[in-house]
């Protein structure tokens, strides 16, 4: 037996199975490890002895012990099966852990003929050819997504993707992207490595390390590298609708979204004894698939609702208002006011608040998904009444609209208007008279709701004669 130079026996690595694949594996690893190779095809080896000069070629029954007992096993440094028989491929396991107790690493190539679960109990490494030739292929032709080889499950939980400059998420912090099912692990920005927080912002030509739910993964690595929507992914898979007797319309539009947009889960949420047995059958009827979740006593309860997107109707408030300004001050997650449309005419988008990119790219997403014409308004001070502040105010949002219509190639809807943001926003959906309209809006529930400190979203959600799609977002002009 061959000696290192400190004395020790060399180990080896034991190979088990010798086809096409395999042999190009041993020609490759030979120049870099000791080998040793057992098939129990004799001719086999005999004709492929020459060109594997150097490896040792053992002739025996991968799953007999007394194939086992021609092994020096004390000097095995790892194993590789490549046998396709099942059986096989547990008893070379079940020999190597239990029979010589053997803390090695075991690697085994998969080919898709058996459920990889059965060899749960020996930690294995388990590693699929084809999928591994499918995801550098992949890579190749997606030259700014790749897809790890050999790592995780290789289920498609981990991949690393460029943002590239047409990705609507660019410049958005990721609190903002509300991860559910999945999260950013690391970013590669400018040749530095950046441990990601809640205030990393994405930002042209970064690499992000995406991992989590296999599904959410490949939809977040669409839009970052292609753009492709995504709603309502970034805030949860699911959408939950209140159901009572009283409200029985706003399914309509529950349902409406739910089919046109990504979402995962419709959730019911029943509100104690008001008579919901009538409104499941509808949807049951509709051949939706859906869940009921807790039962309520008063709409209060779904103040901090935050998994997904909240559908709750949209209500006439006369004298003091609590309803809305309970939402407004402390809802985390995406809420649908909503009238009961079976469908929408049009989407109008609103840039009058803290946070107008976010409001675009949510609202231009969401037209597009529900294939409805769209028109961004935003309304500022005259030019006589403008100071500083509205005047950067007006200026950033005109260059927002810019940069989308340079990174997309599109020419978007944008109207500017002077006045009374609230009156004039109302006054253009009064223009609309006759037509469905759907208002996206952005908030903060830390801005302050009252009479000397207007708030604009509230009072065009609480105001506007349509439903109204209102995103909670943290940060002043993200």
């Amino acid at each position: 037996m061959k000696e290192t130079t400190n004395g020790l026996k060399e180990k080896f690595t034991l190979i088990f199975g010798l086809g096409y694949f395999e042999i190009e594996l041993v020609r490759f690893l030979r120049e870099r490890k000791k080998l040793k190779v057992v098939d129990i095809r004799r001719d086999y080896q005999d004709s492929v002895r020459e060109s594997l000069k150097g490896v040792e070629l053992i002739n025996g029954d991968a799953s007999s012990i007394v194939t086992w007992k021609k092994i020096s096993t004390n000097e095995i440094m790892n194993i590789i099966i490549t046998i396709k028989d099942p059986d096989v491929v547990m008893e070379c396991c079940r020999i190597a852990r239990e029979v010589y107790s053997l803390d090695v690493q075991i690697i085994v190539l998969s080919y898709g003929n058996y459920d990889d679960s059965i060899l749960d109990s020996y930690n294995v490494n388990i590693v699929h050819p084809l999928n591994v030739g499918i995801e550098i292929i992949a890579s190749m032709i997606e030259k700014n997504v790749a897809w790890p080889v050999n790592i995780g499950k290789g289920a498609g939980e981990i991949v690393e993707v460029q943002v590239l400059r047409y990705s609507h998420l660019v410049g958005v912090r990721l609190k903002h992207l509300r991860p559910s099912n999945w999260n950013v692990a690391l970013i590669y920005s400018k040749g530095k490595i950046l441990l990601p927080n809640n205030e990393s912002r994405i930002n042209i030509g970064d690499r992000l390390i995406i991992v989590g739910d296999p599904q959410v993964v490949k939809s977040i690595v669409d839009t970052l590298s292609k753009g492709v929507p995504n709603f309502p992914l970034r805030f949860g898979q699911t959408l939950s609708v209140y159901i009572s007797a009283a409200y029985p319309e706003i399914v309509n539009e529950a349902v409406l979204l739910h089919t046109n947009t990504l979402s995962k889960k419709l959730t019911l949420i029943p509100h104690l004894g008001k008579g919901i047995k009538g409104l499941a059958d509808e949807i049951k009827g509709r051949k939706l698939e859906f869940e009921t979740g807790d039962t309520i006593a008063s709409l209060k309860d779904l103040r901090s609702y935050d998994r997904g997107v909240l559908v709750i109707p949209k209500r006439r408030v006369f004298g003091i208002d609590l309803y809305y300004k309970g939402y407004f001050r402390v809802a985390s997650a995406p809420v649908l006011f909503a009238k009961g449309y079976e469908n929408y005419d049009r989407v109008l988008i609103s840039l009058n608040s803290e946070t107008p990119s976010f409001a675009l790219e949510t609202g231009i997403e969401l037209a597009g998904l529900l294939k409805r014409p769209y028109e961004i308004i935003y309304i500022c001070a005259s030019e006589a009444m403008r100071g500083q502040k509205e005047t950067e105010y007006l200026n950033f949002r005109k260059n927002i609209v810019a940069d989308y219509e340079i990174s997309e190639g599109v020419k978007l809807d944008f109207t500017v208007k002077e006045g009374n943001p609230v009156f004039e926003t109302l006054s253009r959906i009064k223009e609309f008279e006759g037509e469905k309209l759907l208002l996206v809006l952005t908030f903060d529930p830390k801005e302050k709701i009252g009479i000397f400190a207007p708030n604009v979203p509230y009072l065009l959600a609480r105001n506007a004669d349509c439903s109204v799609l209102a995103v909670p977002v943290g940060e002043k002009n993200a």
